[in-house]
């Protein structure tokens, strides 16, 4: 919870509420998105669309396309994420 609230204090600090806005998508992973031909076709399930910053919706892609999982249990997933998934996602 320490973390979270001074995470919240620094970018609050950083301008956050002033960032430029547009309707993001807010649900990025594997099962919201179509593929043909290893190629992204389509992104699917609009429940969670908002106006917000625009890094709100690439840091949460970011986070859900990069958990190392695997496990049933997320207290069980590691405290790191996979950097090549990252960088396939961006």
């Amino acid at each position: 919870m320490e973390l979270y609230n001074s995470s919240s204090v620094h970018v609050s600090e950083l301008g956050f509420d002033s960032w430029p806005e547009q309707i993001v998508h807010g649900d990025w992973h594997p099962g919201n998105m179509l593929f043909s031909n290893r190629k992204l076709t389509a992104v699917i399930d609009f429940d969670s669309v908002k106006i917000a910053p625009t890094v709100t919706d690439l840091a949460n892609g970011l986070l859900q396309f990069s958990i190392v999982g695997g496990r049933p249990n997320p207290a069980d997933w590691p405290a790191y994420l996979d950097q090549a998934k990252v960088l396939q996602f961006l």
